[in-house]
């Protein structure tokens, strides 16, 4: 009897190994191997990215021209077969070409649709090739408009942007005429 019972659970552990080197050892494995091919293969496009944008502007009676710089990485939540998210970060600079810098919050406020102030409408139209859509807002005592894409600054469809600044201005002007903003050159740059 004690024999019986001896050989019934070496028989046990014997499937039971093999199941686990068959089933969850080598499956898993293989498993994983695959997702981290996969994953290889994904990283590979996400490659930094470079925007610059030329506007000029005209405050008043006078015209300068400003440089919008937005520098985009990629930086990936976890690794290997474990990557459960990727971030898209972004660095901006934005300055004139006499070469004082503007913080980062005007470059916000000048350069794209944030805040709740804006009120999107349905009229579009092209601007240097990139589809636009309206947007006008009160800001102070003042009405703007502004015509913006969502196509720049560019980002991967599968990343997630850490600061949602999405709606890039292309021109925009007060309806006294007194502030015009307007892109004269874009440049983009992937890799």
């Amino acid at each position: 009897m004690v024999k019986n019972i001896c050989r019934f659970l070496a028989i046990m552990l014997i499937l039971t190994t093999v199941y686990q080197v068959f089933t969850l050892g080598y499956g898993c494995s293989s498993e994983i191997e695959y997702q981290t091919d996969k994953i290889i293969a994904t990283n590979k496009h996400y490659a930094d990215e470079h925007l610059s944008v030329i506007y000029e502007r005209k405050i008043g009676s006078q015209t300068d021209f400003v440089h919008l710089q937005v520098d985009t990485t990629y930086h990936e939540i976890g690794k290997g077969a474990y990557r459960y998210e990727v971030l898209c970060k972004r660095e901006y600079n934005l300055r004139s070409f006499d070469n004082s810098y503007v913080d980062m919050q005007d470059v916000v406020a000048a350069c794209f649709i944030s805040g709740k102030e804006w009120e999107q409408d349905n009229v579009r139209r092209k601007i240097i090739d990139y589809s636009c859509q309206r947007a006008t807002a009160k800001i102070g005592n003042r009405l703007y408009e502004a015509w913006y894409t969502d196509a720049l600054p560019h980002r991967h469809p599968d990343s997630r942007e850490i600061d949602d600044k999405r709606g890039l201005i292309l021109e925009a002007r007060d309806a006294e005429g007194s502030y015009e903003l307007r892109a004269k050159y874009i440049r983009e740059q992937i890799g």
